[in-house]
């Protein structure tokens, strides 16, 4: 933990001013190598501070690694590639096979920025290497106003590779975060934070239509709310493709029902993450049979954020059903209706989350929600998670993205349903940012699947869309 800036001494005392804690924000800052200077500032009615901060961040240990691994010809593709992980952003690699030292591009393909190599020559598939690089771990620490000393402080996270996100440091209540530095070896990317860490907490410096959004919200979930506020028990229904059905077997599977093996598995982050990774222990599993036979599942999606925190709430029994298909697009999902809407009855929630696969065609997204609306089933829509930039996915361009979302705003506010506005949060260096970079978005399968944390921000995102 390291010590910024002690309030103690201002000629103002800052926790006497209105809202000092909920309307201060980082806005400023410039980064030279691992140094940030940065002011956090109040603004209310009365008062306009600039508090300034300097940080030199601690720098991530450069490592050289040799490791025996067992080389497979596999798919050069991050999301398929078998091979097993070494180091994100490696460099300096070198691979030897007894006292032959095996020729980059001739032998076999490497691919740093994902930390894998993969063999070119059939004579190398299952080839026992030695592999020897170079890298250094990522870390994420979160700058923090500690509201009990009236200081900044750093806290720090825990070097990682793959997942540094699941290892950034959890603050305890006298803490409020104000930015997250993403540090690897002698840099740092910086960003400021909105509220996101709140579940429903409100999110700093509200602009353009986030306001216009949570009204439209208030209005198509009446029928949700009356029901919950009688203490009736409500079904929500995941509604999408693969990111919603959180596996990827799917569009030779189940269509007919809800659940099942091909849902909610934990082995969609196990085929990516570390073995070591406390990814895999943090998630809450569960054993269920939904007829298809005994499977472990998982709450990873963002319908389970909504699940527990309308449970906790309200004190009701959410029954979730996952009817999404990995692989499908919207044209599946409108073909499918008929599956569904006999399961559902005035109240219940539709979470529905497609784009990724072939993008979206409007005239499908309206006939699913009418199709929803007939049986006074409340819909969200959940806008495409934006994507990992490095695999070229339309929805890696932040362009591209946003003007998607907006055309789904605008259907929102056309159909008369709700939309979790994504927008407002993964902008780069948006007031309301969950400071992610772009690095690790789509970290279960880097390409355009959230991983854990970012599942989690967007869970906290539609919570957020549901309170209003």
């Amino acid at each position: 933990m390291q010590k910024i800036s002690s309030f103690a001494d201002n000629s103002v005392d800052l926790f006497k001013l209105p809202n000092f804690l909920q309307s201060s924000f980082i806005e400023d800052f410039t980064v030279s190598a691992r140094n940030v200077k940065f002011n956090t500032r109040y603004i209310n009615a009365e008062n306009r501070l600039n508090i300034a901060s300097d940080i030199t961040f601690d720098a991530t240990a450069t490592q050289t690694v040799t490791k025996t691994i067992t080389l497979l010809k596999s798919s050069d593709v991050s999301w398929d590639n078998s091979n097993v992980f070494l180091a994100r952003d490696m460099r300096d690699v070198l691979v030897k096979q007894g006292s032959t030292t095996l020729v980059k591009d001739v032998d076999y393909k490497e691919f740093d920025w994902y930390g894998k190599l993969n063999a070119i020559k059939d004579s190398l598939n299952n080839a026992s290497v030695d592999v020897t690089y170079t890298f250094e771990n990522y870390r994420v620490d979160i700058v923090a106003l500690d509201i009990y000393w009236r200081r900044i402080e750093v806290i720090k996270g825990t070097e990682r590779s793959y997942d540094p996100y699941e290892y950034m440091p959890k603050l305890t209540e006298n803490y409020k975060p104000l930015a997250v530095a993403l540090v690897q070896g002698d840099t740092v990317e910086f960003m400021p934070l909105g509220d996101i860490f709140e579940i429903a907490g409100n999110p700093n410096n509200l602009q353009g239509d986030y306001l216009a959004v949570m009204e439209n919200n208030r209005k198509a979930l009446a029928a949700t709310f009356a029901k919950l506020n009688r203490g009736e028990n409500i079904k929500l229904i995941g509604y999408g493709d693969s990111i919603t059905a959180c596996e990827y077997v799917g569009t030779g599977g189940k269509w007919e029902t809800a659940n099942g093996k091909e849902r909610d598995r934990a082995d969609y982050l196990e085929h990516y993450y570390p073995s070591d990774s406390k990814t895999l222990t943090d998630i809450k599993k569960f054993i269920r049979d939904d007829g298809d036979g005994i499977f472990e599942h998982a709450e990873i999606g963002w319908n389970w954020s909504l699940k527990n925190h309308i449970e906790s709430k309200f004190g009701v029994a959410v029954d979730y059903q996952n009817w999404a298909i990995g692989g499908g697009n919207i044209t599946d999902g409108k073909n499918r209706m008929s599956y569904v809407l006999p399961t559902v009855s005035a109240g219940d929630i539709a979470v529905v989350c497609y784009g990724t696969n072939g993008g979206l065609n409007f005239d499908d997204l309206s006939a699913i929600v009418k199709g929803f609306q007939s049986k006074n089933v409340s819909v969200i829509l959940m806008p495409t998670p934006i994507a990992n930039p490095a695999n070229n996915h339309p929805m890696s361009n932040q362009s591209q993205w946003s003007a998607l979302n907006g055309y789904m705003m605008q259907e929102a506010m056309r159909l008369n349903c709700a939309i979790v506005p994504t927008w407002h949060y993964l902008h780069d260096h948006s007031p309301m940012s969950i400071g992610l970079s772009s690095k690790f978005r789509s970290n279960q399968n880097l390409i355009n699947h959230p991983g854990l944390y970012e599942f989690q921000c967007y869970g906290k995102m539609l919570v957020n869309a549901f309170v209003g």
